[in-house]
């Protein structure tokens, strides 16, 4: 991610910097080297809000014995 977000010169340009967006800019780069990708994400880093261990849904319940 840059420091200064200009939309109008990428080609393509992915919200939120979490675990999808970042693959998809992995992919993307690898298929096509030449595109110019820009990230644009609120938080401070990568991956923070919905990766974070606070947020992460519960496991699933064990089933009930019968």
């Amino acid at each position: 991610m840059s420091e200064s977000t200009d939309v109008t010169t990428a080609d393509v340009v992915l919200v939120g910097a979490g675990i999808m967006s970042t693959t998809l800019a992995v992919f993307l780069k690898e298929l096509q080297p030449h595109l110019r990708l820009e990230i644009i994400e609120r938080m401070p880093g990568e991956a923070q809000e919905s990766s974070g261990a606070g947020t992460m849904p519960a496991p699933a319940m064990p089933p009930i014995a019968s």
